[in-house]
């Protein structure tokens, strides 16, 4: 199973609840005790010492720091982008549905994968 951070772009209450009655395995920043860091890096950090993939729509500065990690010889769990302005909560619920029945958590392993791939 995959497991899913949600960082303060994409933790919307509703779409936290849905998913996780969808049975996704999800933490937030909120439950992680890193509500208001607004470093993109601890964010990331936290969620691959965590096996986590990160779900954003922080688009550049997450392939920014993916770039970087790769560059470091890091390894991150994976980071799945949506783009806000043009993705739904309900794009976002089945997309991660679909991502989920499709990849494993091996296949997300320093990747980043776009949400609008898997609708």
């Amino acid at each position: 199973m995959i497991r899913i951070y949600c960082d303060e772009d994409s933790k919307r209450s509703a779409v936290v609840r849905a998913l996780r009655q969808a049975g996704l395995n999800v933490l937030t920043t909120a439950d992680a005790g890193l509500d208001g860091d607004p470093d993109d890096e601890v964010q990331l950090a936290f969620a691959a010492s965590n096996g986590r993939a990160v779900l954003t729509a922080n688009v550049r500065d997450f392939q920014v720091l993916h770039k970087n990690w790769m560059r470091d010889g890091r390894t991150h769990a994976g980071i799945i982008l949506w783009i806000q302005r043009s993705h739904t909560p309900t794009d976002i619920i089945r997309g991660l549905t679909r991502l989920q029945a499709i990849l494993t958590e091996d296949d997300l392993v320093n990747t980043v994968r776009w949400i609008g791939d898997f609708r």
